[in-house]
């Protein structure tokens, strides 16, 4: 492990919180890519901001961590959650960010030396360290200003919600069991 002199897993936890943040992009797009292309409402904002899919499924990832996105103008420059439009997969999609940050904050502990309860739920605050540079730069890559029209995560809860609450939720439960594995 990797850790500063206070033995906190810096690079581990960092490197697992990117990880959770991409693989959880790409489950996301793995769910709804092909409902993005055939959904109505999907298939306007991406011509408002584009054509880009990728976004939008981004824009589908910061919901799934009930982090709203503010459409185009075009629809009033609304904040809502696209998530809730995914009939099909919406309850999966809210799973997929604790589940990734939960086996994050595992990987934060396994195979390490076994630490008192709290000291183990405090290395995997880690996974912050790792997550939270993910967010910003996914809100700042997902984010559109063409011809006037703004949209994309709004930032507050873009950086609150998915950059920080979720990671510092899910990262210290998996680490909990990962302290024991």
């Amino acid at each position: 492990m990797t850790a500063t002199d206070s033995g906190f897993p810096v690079a581990r936890g960092a490197a697992s919180g990117v990880c959770a943040w991409l693989g959880g992009y790409l489950l996301v797009y793995l769910l709804t890519a092909s409902a993005v292309r055939t959904s109505t409402l999907a298939q306007l904002i991406a011509s408002v901001t584009g054509g880009d899919e990728w976004r939008v499924v981004g824009w589908l990832f910061y919901g799934a961590h009930l982090s709203p996105s503010t459409v185009p103008e075009l629809f009033g420059g609304e904040t809502v959650n696209l998530v809730s439009a995914m009939n099909d997969v919406s309850a999966l999609l809210v799973v997929v960010p604790p589940a990734l940050l939960f086996l994050a904050g595992v990987a934060v502990r396994i195979g390490e030396p076994r630490l008192p309860t709290t000291a183990a739920a405090i290395h995997g605050l880690a996974v912050v360290l790792g997550y939270l540079p993910a967010a910003l730069v996914g809100l700042i890559l997902l984010t559109v200003d063409a011809s006037g029209l703004s949209a994309g995560p709004t930032p507050v809860s873009a950086i609150g919600l998915v950059g920080v609450v979720y990671p510092a939720a899910f990262g210290p439960l998996g680490a909990l069991v990962g302290n024991r594995l």
